[in-house]
């Protein structure tokens, strides 16, 4: 479930981005284009404004302005120029047209509403632009709106006869194109919708192309986890980078499945072995047993002693072959569910030593408790050999999460070196003068057939040293009591 969802998260970080990526393509080509279009318009209309001003403000310059500006307002000379006006707008399809003097005050429109006399309420009286206008500048307002219609106003200085600045035109436009533009964009902004529903389906589909292969190697590599060597991906069709990892998984696998066989083969060898050892030994060393409880019987002492110290190494020796006939054979499971704090404490009674108990004590697991019981014997056995003070040498936490049941052992003794941790976990590898080898080798085993691992590590707990970590699954679940 949390493979299939990590790769479900996969999927949707595949399509995110590709979402993003070609949403940001498609985004900026139409910002660019909307941007572009108004600002060659505007460029456009504004040149065209220009010179239709120009054209009016040379018909009514000169002697025209300056008998304007001393004509009575409304009189029969100011509606000949407001008709001059209204001409000049018909022709070039204005909007209005107004001629006002310095003082704001209109002298001629060819709107019947501002009237001669009227004041004046431009749009260059704002950031300086009635400075241009005196400087002799044309200046073109920004695209406005009015009534919802989009327009432009170009005032223009109108000069008298001795060449000095007189009066004001305006000449007002409608930016009809603007609208078509708008309606453009709104068009473009729909098409961009349905585009983008149509690009989440296609980035949500490429997406699954592209982590396909890519699951399909997680799967892979799971199952090999799991033990499945051998197991192989399918080749995507092009030759990429995924294809490469692809067969750079396959080869592994293949590696894996070689050392796999060849390590059955070396078990298979060692168990042959094994068997073989203790098939001769055993015989021997059950006729010197025999002859050492002979000696028992005689009554001289020194005999006697010499007898018990037969019998002590032939337990040693029999301890050996059977160690070595456990790790070599097949483990069989009797699974059952028992409480993991009693079977400690079993443990620790046959030791005679106490220890703090913590953690999950009422907790119930699952397992073969007898196997479980001879791994805790071995690591409880080492870490009193190992501790300095029993009376605070052991701390044993008992843990569960999930599916899983864990158990830390610490001691007090001293610090395993980083070679020798890498090792003890080896079989015959040993740092004890009688030791065999075997007993952590078997504890790994015995754990592993419970789907689990045994570590050891630097203990996180003051006044400890090293930590056993042993976790096992409980297979059918956490019961507790």
């Amino acid at each position: 479930m949390l493979f299939t969802t990590n790769m479900n998260r996969l999927t949707l970080r595949i399509a995110i981005t590709l979402y993003l990526m070609l949403g940001l393509f498609v985004g900026g080509v139409g910002y660019y284009l909307k941007n572009h279009l108004e600002r060659e318009t505007s460029n456009l209309l504004t040149a065209n404004m220009n010179s239709i001003a120009n054209v009016i403000c040379e018909d009514i310059s000169g002697v025209y302005i300056d008998y304007l500006l001393t004509a009575k307002r409304g009189g029969d000379y100011s509606l000949e120029i407001s008709q001059r006006l209204r001409n000049f707008s018909a022709h070039f399809k204005l909007k209005k047209v107004t001629v006002c003097d310095t003082a704001f005050v209109i002298l001629a429109s060819t709107d019947s509403i501002h009237s001669a006399g009227k004041p004046f309420f431009p749009l260059f009286a704002i950031n300086g632009r009635l400075e241009k206008i005196r400087k002799g500048e044309t200046v073109a307002t920004p695209i406005y709106n009015n009534g919802n219609n989009p327009f432009m106003s170009v005032y223009i200085p109108v000069k008298g006869d001795d060449g000095r600045f007189k009066a004001i035109l305006s000449v007002e436009s409608s930016a009809e194109f603007f609208v078509l533009l708008h309606r453009f964009e709104r068009f473009f902004i729909f098409t961009g919708i349905i585009f983008a529903v149509f690009l989440i389906f296609g980035a949500w589909f490429i997406s699954r192309q592209l982590s396909q292969p890519i699951r399909d190697m997680a799967i892979v590599a799971k199952k090999i986890g799991d033990g499945d060597v051998g197991a192989t991906v399918t080749l995507p069709l092009f030759r990429d980078e995924i294809r490469s990892l692809a067969v750079s998984i396959n080869t592994m696998s293949a590696q894996l499945k070689i050392e796999h066989i060849k390590n059955l083969e070396r078990v298979e060898s060692l168990r042959i072995l094994a068997a073989g050892v203790a098939h001769e030994v055993r015989n021997p060393v059950q006729g010197i047993s025999l002859y050492a409880d002979r000696l028992r019987r005689l009554s001289d002492p020194n005999i006697n002693e010499t007898a018990e110290k037969i019998k002590t190494e032939i337990r040693q020796i029999e301890r050996i072959v059977n160690d070595l006939l456990d790790y070599t054979k097949d483990l069989t499971l009797v699974k059952s569910t028992f409480n993991t704090y009693a079977l400690i404490q079993e443990v620790l009674a046959a030791n005679g030593v106490l220890a703090k108990i913590t953690g999950h004590c009422k907790t119930n697991t699952y397992g073969d408790r007898a196997r479980l019981k001879q791994v805790f014997s071995n690591v409880i056995k080492n870490a009193i050999e190992a501790s300095f003070d029993l009376s605070t040498g052991i701390a044993i936490q008992i843990k569960n999460s999930g599916n899983f049941s864990e158990v830390e052992i610490h001691n007090n003794g001293k610090e395993i070196d980083h070679e020798t941790m890498s090792r003890i976990f080896q079989p015959f590898f040993t740092t004890k003068a009688k030791g065999t080898g075997l007993g952590l080798a078997l504890c790994k085993k015995i754990v592993e057939a419970h789907e689990g691992t045994i570590t050891i590590k630097k203990s996180d707990r003051k006044n400890y040293t090293t930590c056993v970590h042993i976790r096992w699954n409980n297979g059918e679940g956490m019961n507790n009591g």
